[in-house]
């Protein structure tokens, strides 16, 4: 029997050609309908990565009591959260721990699903303002794929935790792994040498 029409002749690299065009499309107009639907967000995205994170994060929490929150924290960590989300302030109820988190990718990939299950479908992005470009890159394929959109919340170094400017390297990396992770449901965390020999925080 031939093999059914073009499709049947398209190899593997012709196939991701295609996947990535229909995304292009695909993201935009998904964000668009998403933007008018839901013009204001319902919640945060807090990437833990530093103090000043938190901090700014707790203040726009309590400053918005009908946001929902969602962190990227390591597993062990949440107790401490408490220094900077007092319960008498922000209703515990209110906050969601993402502890699969590894990296800046898996921050998006890990809580996608979460957001989606509470019916989030926009958030404020709450991370550095070194870390925005890449951050915003990143929730472009993973959060837009699903229909959630993001309006970021850059929070200014201090104490001296100033991150270089992102390297437009690692922008396109993270946005390599977001696009496998659309194909193939994984994110490539573990190629990452630094977290070789760190314990899996999933049960």
């Amino acid at each position: 029997m031939k093999r059914w029409g073009i499709l049947g002749a398209i190899n593997l690299k012709g196939w991701l050609i295609l996947v990535i065009l229909g995304a292009i499309v695909y993201i935009p107009l998904r964000i668009t309908l998403t933007r008018l639907k839901v013009p204001n967000p319902q919640g945060m995205l807090i990437l833990a990565g530093d103090n000043q994170r938190k901090r700014v994060g707790a203040e726009l929490a309590a400053a918005n009591p009908d946001l929902s929150i969602w962190l990227t924290v390591p597993s062990g960590e949440s107790p401490s959260l408490e220094l900077y989300f007092d319960p008498q302030v922000i209703e515990p109820t209110r906050l969601h721990y993402e502890p699969c988190t590894t990296d800046t990718v898996t921050d998006f990939t890990c809580s996608v699903d979460d957001l989606r299950r509470h019916r989030i479908r926009h958030v404020y992005l709450v991370t550095s303002d070194f870390h925005i470009p890449r951050a915003m890159a990143i929730a472009w394929w993973v959060f837009g794929s699903r229909g959630i959109i993001v309006t970021p919340y850059p929070v200014p170094c201090a104490g001296g935790q100033c991150g270089p400017p992102e390297s437009r390297w690692r922008i396109l990396r993270d946005q390599v792994r977001s696009v496998l992770w659309l194909l193939t449901g994984k994110s490539g965390a573990s190629f990452n040498p630094r977290l070789a020999n760190r314990p899996n925080p999933l049960p």
